[in-house]
């Protein structure tokens, strides 16, 4: 009779034993999450490909990156994609679709490609973004496209004459009465962006194509400038700034044009 009991006294110890080790390897599946591996592949047309294949080469990127029009447009000129822009001339928000896929079920992968990228960041309101982009959500698909852009070039390489050779430039125009919003965008850089990401503080802002909307009816006073650039300088952000004779006509891109200047 002792001798059986001290068989299940052991038993009952090793069965402890394995649900205590099975607790410990157990995942807690609400704070963890196990993703399978993914495999992202690329093919090469061949020339006997049964389908529409077109290259872009470097000298028509270069040719485009003059042009001022927005990556779809690039795309357009390849078979079965089409591409348009809210303003009509392809610049600013921009859409495309490729025959047979709805615009959700497009995605282009820049990662490794782009050694720089020079995105804009404008709007910090929801009331901002739909007034003037048409998207209430212009600043979270704004922040969250630059986020990739920085993770994908990482931490600015400048050559020996301070060309940037890989990295991310954000630029920011002032608008008038907005350097509340200005201000708040730079505090996000500040806050959410690796220390050396640098900004373009632009202040060329001038109203065009006769604009109604109130209060952008004028260019920034000095006054405005200033306010965002010492808070900028403030934040320690590096970056650019522009000189006053910057808001004039004469540095409007002639858009869809052979020249590219006025």
């Amino acid at each position: 009779m002792k001798r059986f009991s001290g068989i299940a006294l052991s038993v009952a110890a090793c069965s402890l034993a394995t649900q205590a080790a099975v607790a410990q390897t157990k995942l807690d599946t609400t704070k963890v999450q196990n993703l399978n591996e993914v495999v992202v592949k690329a093919v090469r047309a061949s020339k006997d490909a049964p389908y529409a294949v077109a290259n872009l080469k470097k000298a028509e990127l270069q040719q485009f990156s003059r042009t001022g029009l927005e990556l779809p447009f690039l795309l357009s000129r390849t078979p079965g994609i089409l591409a348009w822009g809210e303003n009509g001339i392809g610049t600013g928000t921009s859409y495309m679709r490729i025959r047979g896929a709805a615009g959700s079920r497009i995605n282009v992968t820049l990662d490794g490609v782009m050694d720089v990228y020079l995105p804009d960041l404008k709007h910090r309101s929801e009331k901002m973004g739909q007034l003037c982009a048409k998207a209430s959500n212009y600043f979270a698909a704004a922040s969250a496209a630059i986020t990739e852009m920085v993770r994908q070039t990482g931490t600015p390489v400048y050559d020996e004459n301070g060309i940037m050779k890989r990295g991310t430039l954000i630029r920011h125009l002032i608008l008038p009465g907005l350097t509340s919003e200005s201000c708040q965008l730079l505090d996000w850089v500040k806050e959410n962006l690796p220390e050396g990401v640098p900004v373009s503080l632009m202040r060329q802002y001038i109203p065009c194509n006769n604009v109604s909307i109130p209060g952008l009816t004028r260019t920034i006073t000095n006054r405005e400038y200033i306010r965002v650039r010492d808070h900028m300088l403030d934040l320690g952000l590096p970056g650019y700034l522009q000189e006053p004779e910057s808001a004039s006509e004469d540095f409007v891109p002639v858009f869809c044009k052979d020249e590219s200047f006025v």
